[in-house]
């Protein structure tokens, strides 16, 4: 029996909403336009995807000639520290400091690098935000509001990264960077988006020079201080050499001296042999018996040691390394031009210089909330409204 009865009262509903279809197709209607109205009076934010180009393998291959000499130099100076490992004088100057380590080599990826590392730098996004006025100042009572609203604005802007670039997943490939932000005004993003890529480009090709610069700086600095350094080393070692011979010669003219007024013009030493391999007075079997040589010997070892006093110079080795690393260090200066001219073949030397690209023409535009989700929404709502509505009205009117 209950059943039955609500059988019937579904039939009646039916049947009311039947009797009163119009009434529920125009309070429809009536919160269809009501969506309608609500979607044109709210201001509309578009969520914008832009996408990050690396330069091109062809721009890419523009650096070859800076990355040949940097390979080149690094190689080299590998080599050379390899070859001087045996260098271990407590007070010696640092060579591989001075030979130094020299920039990244420059392809896409490191440019690509550098400028997501400009993309998060906010000084850089509140001057363009301001710039292509994102934000209208006029709404703002003073400087300090203006700039603290484009901060919060700032917060708007992403950084998406690849999707699933190892393609082993079966979803969507992107393989490049995007930038997403949320806007009311697409021609003004547009702008700011043209501004954006080029402040990043100038600040990154301003920013690679003014390393090199420093670098040279530097390497500038250390090359003076080891080439000052080596020369107080020469000069260290020439006084001693110097204050030796000085010794050996006072010694030989005290005995020279004394043969003289004696009279011994010859050698009077018999059966004694005087080996000295380092050049200096030692070991003799007796220092006063020297004169017995004779003044003429002892003359002619004078001479001979005032006349070659620059050949021990020469002949010292650890002057004649000195020399040698001194030598190594001027040739840094070639080093650094190479360099120099180097970076002045590569597009770094051009105003049209480019890490990457924000392909702003092709950006993406969607709107969140989407005109046909909004009068799905009110339609919908209109419907449920209009039913309850007769229903309610049918019964009260049975009622009575």
């Amino acid at each position: 029996m209950k059943k039955k009865t609500d059988e019937i009262e579904i039939i009646e509903i039916f049947i009311t909403l039947w009797k009163y279809k119009y009434r529920v197709f125009i309070i429809t209607l009536l919160f269809f336009f009501l969506g309608l109205g609500y979607e044109n009076s709210i201001e509309k934010r578009y969520i914008a995807t832009t996408e990050i180009k690396k330069i091109s393998t062809f721009e890419e291959n523009l650096y070859n000639s800076y990355n040949i000499v940097i390979k080149y130099i690094n190689n080299a100076n590998n080599n050379n520290n390899n070859n001087n490992n045996n260098i271990t004088s407590d007070d010696f100057y640092y060579l591989s400091s001075a030979l130094g380590s020299f920039p990244n080599l420059i392809d896409k990826k490191y440019l690509e690098n550098l400028f997501l590392e400009m993309m998060n730098d906010n000084e850089i996004l509140l001057k363009v935000f301001k710039k292509s006025k994102l934000l209208d100042e006029k709404k703002y009572d003073d400087m300090e509001s203006y700039s603290e609203a484009i901060i919060r604005e700032i917060n708007n802007f992403r950084l998406i990264p690849p999707v699933n670039i190892d393609r082993k997943r079966k979803e969507k490939t992107i393989d490049y960077w995007q930038i997403e932000y949320e806007t009311l005004y697409k021609d003004r993003w547009n702008q700011a988006l043209i501004y954006l890529n080029a402040e990043i480009n100038f600040k990154i090709r301003e920013k690679i020079i003014s390393n090199f610069e420093a670098l040279f700086k530097n390497i500038e600095k250390i090359r003076e201080y080891e080439l000052k350094n080596i020369d107080n080393q020469i000069n260290i070692k020439k006084e001693e050499i110097e204050s030796s011979l000085q010794l050996r010669l006072s010694f030989l003219k005290e005995q020279a001296a004394i043969a003289r007024e004696l009279d011994l013009a010859e050698n009077n030493l018999k059966n004694q042999t005087y080996y000295t391999p380092s050049r200096d007075i030692a070991d003799l079997q007796t220092e006063e018996s020297y004169y017995l040589r004779g003044y003429k010997i002892i003359e002619k070892q004078i001479e001979l040691v005032e006349s070659n006093l620059n050949k021990e110079f020469m002949d010292s080795l650890e002057i004649i390394k000195l020399e040698n690393f001194k030598k190594i260090l001027i040739s840094k200066d070639l080093i650094l031009k190479e360099i120099e001219d180097s970076i002045m073949d590569t597009p770094i030397s051009s105003a049209e210089f480019r890490a990457a690209n924000i392909i702003f023409e092709n950006t993406k535009y969607t709107n969140p909330i989407s005109l046909i989700k909004i009068l799905l929404f009110s339609t919908t709502t209109g419907l449920i409204f209009g039913i309850f509505y007769v229903i309610i009205y049918s019964t009260l009117k049975r009622r009575d």
